[in-house]
């Protein structure tokens, strides 16, 4: 497919017999409509992971009874540490959290501009960046021990921050 199209993924899944996705909530919410109006719940599909953006767990559980065959989990990661965690398999772990730590190593510590219960999740991790182009951009981005550190848990939820 040389540009996104929905019916179109629809119509791979199904004729390819693929069994797993990966894509933004844009993606599972244009296939989930796709699917239902191609008359399909795309039965070879096996996994569906749903990272990137913002997935409302409504949506994890929804597409997850239409694609009765199939794990539809969240993750979470960012360009700098991908696939931080890894979804989880049951429905309702797979819908309201972003899953478990995978191959990434998890720290989580204080911060200066954290309220009480909340603080910084610092990842690193195989999957990590080397680095970013312009070396100056490392020195705020990575404590001594290789964590990167742009990222703030706040009442339970992880944010971005940037300096």
């Amino acid at each position: 497919m040389d540009r996104w199209n929905a019916d179109d993924a629809v119509r791979l899944l199904d004729t390819e017999a693929c069994t797993h996705m990966a894509g933004a909530t844009p993606f599972l919410r244009q296939v989930l409509t796709a699917a239902r109006h191609a008359n399909t719940r795309v039965p070879s599909l096996k996994v569906f992971v749903c990272g990137g953006a913002s997935v409302p767990p409504s949506l994890i559980r929804e597409a997850a009874a239409y694609f009765e065959g199939a794990v539809v989990t969240r993750v979470y990661g960012s360009t700098e540490v991908p696939v931080t965690t890894v979804g989880s398999t049951d429905a309702v772990h797979g819908a309201d959290t972003d899953g478990r730590a995978g191959i990434a190593e998890i720290k989580l510590v204080d911060h200066n501009a954290a309220t009480a219960g909340e603080g910084e999740i610092l990842v690193r991790g195989p999957q990590m960046l080397v680095g970013y182009l312009h070396p100056e951009d490392d020195t705020e981005s990575f404590d001594s021990q290789g964590y990167f550190e742009r990222e703030i848990s706040r009442g339970g939820w992880t944010t971005r921050t940037w300096s």
